[in-house]
């Protein structure tokens, strides 16, 4: 098909057509884009990012795809006014230009989008942690009772050393005196007997 008006309405149809192919694909690109997106939303921070790429191949496309139906819309309606349809002129730019600086700004993304993601991944590994209560734990309360059953025997060995030594200073006299004394000989056995422990 030329730019110029050919005066023919098979060039109108033609264009009509062209258009209504336009308008399918881009609402298909909608609609795909809308599933990514609300998988995107029930994604965990592992899925994300490989939607995320997905999801802005499918926005470029969508984009793209307006842009030709607003460019064909405008030739339909030049068409059918009966002026010619100026030739599409060159944009500052191009889409290959377009494409090479999305991949460079996808590329740069990369590394702040995995440093996110390690931040969150930190700091809800750190939050997983349970808080204790000690003063309603079973263990503590074990861990008391035997240190307190530890404490009142402890008590009563004391005591009874207490006690020990109070009748040991209490002793009469001569006990002592003879305790003191020099011990008796041992008798020596004779070689043979028996005696019995």
């Amino acid at each position: 098909m030329t730019y110029e008006q050919s005066g023919s309405s098979a060039d109108v149809n033609a264009l009509q057509q062209h258009l209504n192919e336009i308008q399918l694909r881009a609402s298909d690109l909608k609609v795909r884009l809308d599933q990514l997106r609300e998988q995107q939303a029930r994604a965990g921070d592992r899925d994300r990012s490989s939607l995320n790429q997905s999801i802005a191949q499918l926005q470029h496309d969508y984009t793209a795809t307006m842009i030709d139906m607003e460019m064909a819309k405008k030739r339909l309606v030049m068409m059918e006014a009966g002026t010619t349809v100026p030739p599409p002129h060159d944009p500052l730019i191009d889409r290959s230009m377009l494409e090479k600086t999305g991949t460079g700004v996808f590329l740069l993304m990369i590394p702040i989008v995995f440093a996110l993601a390690r931040r969150i991944w930190v700091r809800s590994g750190s939050r997983v942690q349970p808080v204790i209560d000690l003063e309603s734990s079973p263990r503590m309360q074990r861990l008391e009772e035997a240190i307190e059953s530890i404490a009142i025997e402890v008590e009563r060995i004391g005591e009874a050393q207490r006690f020990a030594t109070k009748l040991l200073t209490e002793r009469p006299e001569p006990a002592v005196n003879r305790a003191s004394a020099a011990p008796a000989p041992i008798a020596r056995k004779t070689p043979g007997t028996i005696t019995p422990h």
